[in-house]
Parts: C-alpha cells; structure tokens; sequence
C-alpha cells in the first residue's frame, strides 16, 4: 500500500534502497543486528514479490534473467525502481 501511494506521473515507484529503509523504520528494530535481519529479510521478499510472484514489477534499474541472477550474488539491488503491478488488486482483507 505504501509503494501504491508513491506512484504518481512524476514519480512511477520507490527505490528498492527506500522501500527497505521505510520498512526497516516502521518494524522498529532495536538492535543493529535486528536492523540487518530485517533488511535481509525484506530484500529477499522484494526479490520474491519481483520475480516469483510478479506483484512488483522493475521499472528502471536493469531487467531480464541477466540481473536476477546477479541479485543473487548481492546483497541489495538499492537503484532499482519499484512499483506494483498494474493488474494485482489486494485481497479485500488488507
């Protein structure tokens, strides 16, 4: 939902670098070492929801297998531009 009010004309997406820093802020780690979990985690779920799922899709920042392959060898891909795809609607629960 957060990424859905972030895209305008101007502005198609978030950064994957931004998305997991607000994420990050809002789950309120405590430890640095929370803090790290955390980005590791959401990284690995917006790769998920990238390439697996397909409810985001990569705006700018590279595309095809050539880049997914070597986002498995980084650790973020932080320049890459987010957004949701134009046909996943939310469960009504959300």
């Amino acid at each position: 939902m957060h990424l859905r009010k972030h895209e305008t004309e101007d502005s198609p997406g978030m950064t994957e670098a931004n998305l997991i820093a607000y994420y990050v802020k809002e789950a309120r780690a405590g430890t640095e070492e929370e803090k790290e979990a955390e980005r590791d985690l959401v990284s690995r779920i917006l790769r998920r929801l990238v390439s697996k799922d397909g409810v985001l899709i990569v705006v700018s920042g590279g595309d095809g297998e050539e880049e997914e392959e070597d986002d498995k060898n980084k650790k973020s891909n932080g320049d890459r531009l987010l957004r949701v795809h134009p046909n996943f609607l939310p469960s009504s629960g959300m």
